[in-house]
């Protein structure tokens, strides 16, 4: 029995396919039946996907290593084998790292310096130069930028550091000095790269994982890196069998060095691998399916056929900025949907109510945050509390909603994350003049205000700090005035753009877009998940994506690992998310109704699978 690669479609059931057959290998299969201590790896893409196969495999799960190739990786190579690593820091980069603890991975979320004073990493750099009196000015971003250059190991095996432009050449070697000695830190391209190296270095390692993990799988191969399929191909080169699953038409994680070739021509030298394909969509009705086999038909190797017994609704298509687009948005949202864009300064575009004006100052704070580690999704959505105007809107948010709903508790609890609070003076009195308080600040506020953000936080806080010295003097005493909005080093125009936003705007990105149940995505962030309904807003940037819709409907070339093949793979993904009912969106109006009728009826005629469409 050799390898094999599996073509599963979206909807396919690929981790119904998975676990099935790791049941079945765990059950019978006597490597693992009598084998001690062996077990089945599988590899999945996300933890989320790691959770669902655990739950999915129940008791036999504890037979089974299901692991992000990440975690794989270092809990199977890079920890038990630190001596390797740390000699191979020295002969690859010169770097001798002398340090006794364990030298971990990144924590996901957050950027290798993370808990590091910047000052801390100045001073290394001063003593490692022999300078003393060296100032430097680097951001944290910018010294961890400095990691090992993976591309130029995969091009020719040069084996380098790479450091983004701000750094000087001198200080690359003892900024990473200090990050492998001091902080004792990898990043995530820096674990593939040393576990790929050790196993290379050391056959032992790869000999002790055959023995470990006789069968391995790997899901959503399409989106593996080159160098974590190089870690696979090693493990797999004797005596273990490797299966992939996947498909190249959903592989959107170029930016991360994917390649949807690496899928198609996966083999292990000299050893037999076959190819199954697997045709069914369990999770689209008919007219879905072949519309998204219209996007595909460029690549025969996979042609779905639904199984479920319906044709469903026509797909509705949108064209222009017309008042459908909003009652569309509205339809999907209020009825579970989801709203997918390209990006999410596209998605504000979505957003009911707002103008231009403001959809154009949510696009400025949110691109703002680009160079920098800071993610602004999850800092609004998530517990994070790094940026101080979004503390100070959570703050603001959560007082109006417990003085709107009337909770007494839900309005101590926003008083206590950002301010003192003696709960034991809690009083009918109190209670009643807090709520006359919160009722000057937010009389006449709701989702429609126009009034500015930042003018209903600082108004808040007014209030707060005068009733304080008064009526609130037993609950509020001692007063200490919280952060302020911005700190120092704020950008001048992010600055600007939030003194703008109105307090409607502010709120429904808050509460709307960036919350734990947003209805908008982009379309990486849905990778994997569907619902019932899904509008598509997906639109192709000339400059980064190098194509246009006309292009994608009237000659769609879904394969290859150039920019433009990958915008259809983008959209392809975005409309095979719909069970139900898909709205699509054609915002520039370079598709007409008659163009897209034409290539919808001819690609019917040609193929027999007929689409149901309307226009909107």
């Amino acid at each position: 029995m050799g390898h094999a690669r599996v073509f599963a479609g979206p909807g396919a059931g690929k981790t119904h396919f998975l676990v099935n057959n790791i049941k079945r290998i765990v059950e019978t299969d006597d490597a693992i039946v009598k084998g001690q201590g062996r077990k089945v790896l599988c590899i999945t893409y996300t933890n989320a996907a790691v959770d669902e196969v655990v739950r999915r495999l129940g008791g036999l799960a504890k037979n089974v290593e299901v692991s992000t190739i990440h975690a794989f990786i270092f809990e199977h190579i890079i920890k038990p084998f630190q001596r390797d690593l740390k000699k191979i820091m020295q002969n690859d980069f010169q770097i001798d790292v002398s340090c006794s603890g364990v030298i971990s991975s990144q924590v996901e979320g957050f950027g290798v310096l993370h808990g590091i004073e910047k000052d801390e990493v100045y001073r290394f750099i001063a003593k490692e130069t022999g300078n003393p009196s060296l100032t430097c000015e680097y951001s944290k971003k910018s010294m961890g930028s400095v990691e090992v250059d993976n591309s130029l190991f995969l091009e020719g095996g040069q084996k380098k550091l790479w450091a983004d432009s701000t750094v000087l050449q001198s200080h690359v070697v003892p900024i990473k000095r200090f990050i492998w000695n001091v902080a004792r830190r990898l990043t995530h391209n820096e674990v593939l790269y040393f576990g790929y190296r050790i196993l290379q270095e050391n056959p032992l390692v790869a000999y002790s994982l055959r023995v470990k993990f006789p069968f391995v799988f790997v899901d959503e191969f399409q989106d593996t890196n080159p160098l974590q399929t190089l870690v696979i191909k090693l493990i797999g080169a004797r005596n273990t069998h490797v299966y992939v699953v996947g498909d190249e038409a959903q592989s959107i994680y170029g930016f991360q060095g994917a390649k949807p070739s690496d899928f198609r021509g996966f083999e292990i030298e000299g050893q037999e691998c076959l190819q199954y394909c697997i045709q069914d969509n369990r999770r689209s009705t008919g007219n879905i399916v072949n519309f998204c086999n219209f996007i595909r038909q460029s690549d025969s190797t996979v042609v779905q056929k639904s199984l479920r017994r319906t044709r469903g609704a026509a797909v509705h298509f949108l064209v222009g900025k017309t008042p459908s687009v909003s009652g569309a948005v509205r339809d999907v949202v209020d009825d579970g949907g989801v709203v997918l864009t390209r990006t999410w300064a596209a998605a504000f575009n979505y957003i009911e109510g707002l103008g231009d004006q403001q959809v154009g100052l949510l696009r400025t704070v949110y691109n703002s945050y680009f160079p920098t580690t800071i993610q602004l999704r999850d800092e609004i959505a998530g517990p994070s509390g790094r940026v101080p105007w979004v503390r100070a809107f959570r703050f603001m948010f959560a007082l109006w909603e417990g003085f709107r709903s009337g909770s007494v508790n839900r309005i101590v609890l926003a008083l206590e994350s950002c301010l003192k609070v003696r709960r034991e003076a809690l009083s009918p009195m109190t209670i009643r003049d807090l709520v006359g308080v919160l009722d000057s600040v937010f009389s006449g506020l709701g989702k429609t205000s126009e009034r500015t953000a930042a003018e209903v936080y600082e108004s808040c806080v007014r209030a707060l700090r005068r009733a304080s010295d008064s009526s609130l003097v037993s609950l509020l005493a001692p007063w200490v005035e919280p952060d302020p909005m911005f700190d120092e080093n704020e950008q001048e125009r992010r600055r600007d753009a939030i003194m703008q936003l109105t307090w409607k705007s502010a709120y429904k990105l808050f509460t709307e877009v960036f919350s734990e149940k947003s209805r908008y995505m982009t379309v990486h962030q849905a990778k994997g998940l569907e619902w019932g309904k899904v509008f598509v807003g997906v639109e192709p940037s000339q400059r980064m994506d190098k194509t246009n819709l006309g292009s994608v409907y009237q000659c769609s070339r879904i394969l290859g690992d150039d920019v433009a093949a990958e915008f259809v793979r983008i959209y392809y993904v975005a409309c095979s998310r719909a069970k139900d009912e898909l709205y699509v969106h054609i915002p520039s109006g370079e598709l007409s109704r008659r163009l897209i009728s034409s290539v919808l009826e001819a690609y019917g005629a040609q193929s027999g699978d007929m689409i149901d469409y309307d226009f909107l």
